[in-house]
């Protein structure tokens, strides 16, 4: 279980990290967009499904990643 636990705290910085960098304008040559591009293609397998249910808000406003945050946060917690 300490595996498991492990393993969703570590996705939800992950999804953490692509909400704070999504928040900054990234050049495609810095460390910064690599980061956030890897970031993005560990998360996005799980984001897009959510965001198919529930569609930016405007185009603008995405809660994919908080409704995955709280999924996720819910899963640690019955894990513990």
């Amino acid at each position: 279980m300490a595996f498991l636990r492990l393993l969703v705290m570590l996705y939800i910085i992950a999804v953490v990290g692509v909400i704070v960098l999504s928040w900054f304008p990234q050049r495609p040559d810095t460390a910064g967009w690599r980061l956030f591009v890897m970031l993005r293609r560990i998360t996005d397998p799980v984001l897009v499904p959510i965001r198919r249910i529930i569609p930016p808000i405007g185009g603008v406003l995405d809660l994919s990643p908080t409704i995955l945050l709280i999924v996720l946060f819910a899963l640690y917690t019955v894990l513990h």
